[in-house]
């Protein structure tokens, strides 16, 4: 049994090197310092750079509302799932309550049904929104919307500062209809390593249902028309992860039913 475990973990850790796509802008992977539109299927709005390819790597932009849209169709069956992670930061000087009498939408991670830039309609979105009331101690709170609205269970953070490195992680996973489909998302602060609950939105846009069941819908990035209200003055991407099938719960899922199997049964075996 010992030897089956290891061999099965293994081949999980094998599967998931295979299945994980992590982009840290590098000319290892091909990327050179300048514009990242054109670079590696990319689509984006020229303001986004990469910078220091021969060193860590990253995508700059000093821009609001800028997009970044990996250009490879992403398509699903029920049941499967799709993960992206993105690792980043801010530059500039936050001042707590600059984002005025409203939210400041800061940096928005998701899906959308076709490869332009950015655009509101047809897409499936967490965005790090930093709240327009402070909490008790004077510092702003933040959170993750879904396209301006809520996420279920989805927490609050409090202490939003530039230069703190962010995780942001989001799972889609598609069900028989846009009404059945999922998707899930959960913010950390690498810096301060705090980190909000897990967010559920339950009902995919029409238009994002349709490309991923058909031609295929794609994955992206961006910052906020709202940027420079609070004083955040640029934005850092330094690594895009994606997830296609299979999943490594999926895998453990098989693996283990198949161990489970074999004990009950002598005789018998990230959709991210």
């Amino acid at each position: 049994m010992k030897k089956v475990i290891a061999i099965l973990g293994l081949a999980l850790i094998s599967a998931a090197s295979q299945a994980s796509t992590v982009i840290q802008f590098t000319t290892g992977e091909g990327y050179s310092n300048g514009v990242l539109n054109g670079q590696n299927s990319w689509n984006a709005n020229t303001a986004w750079t990469v910078t220091d390819s021969a060193g860590l790597g990253n995508a700059k932009t000093t821009s609001n509302g800028a997009g970044a849209t990996l250009g490879i169709p992403i398509t699903l069956t029920t049941g499967q799932s799709y993960m992206l992670s993105a690792n980043f930061e801010f530059n500039g000087t936050y001042t707590a309550g600059g984002q005025g009498a409203s939210d400041r939408n800061v940096f928005g991670l998701g899906i959308s049904s076709g490869t332009s830039l950015y655009s509101g309609p047809d897409t499936a979105e967490a965005t790090l929104v930093v709240r327009s009331n402070t909490n008790a101690a004077g510092t702003s709170a933040y959170t993750i919307l879904n396209n301006f609205g809520a996420f279920a269970d989805m927490t609050t953070l409090n202490g939003f500062n530039a230069g703190d490195v962010f995780q942001l992680d989001y799972t889609l996973t598609l069900g028989s209809n846009a009404a059945t489909s999922v998707f899930t998302t959960q913010l950390i602060n690498l810096t301060d390593s705090t980190s909000t609950a897990l967010g559920t939105f339950t009902g995919l846009d029409a238009g994002v249902y349709t490309a991923l069941t058909g031609t295929g819908a794609y994955a992206y990035f961006r910052t906020s028309f709202d940027m420079t209200a609070t004083g955040v003055n640029g934005a850092q991407v330094n690594s895009f992860t994606v997830v296609p099938e299979p999943s490594i719960s999926a895998l453990l899922v098989f693996a283990f039913g198949g161990l489970v199997s074999r004990r009950r049964r002598p005789a018998s075996s990230l959709v991210l």
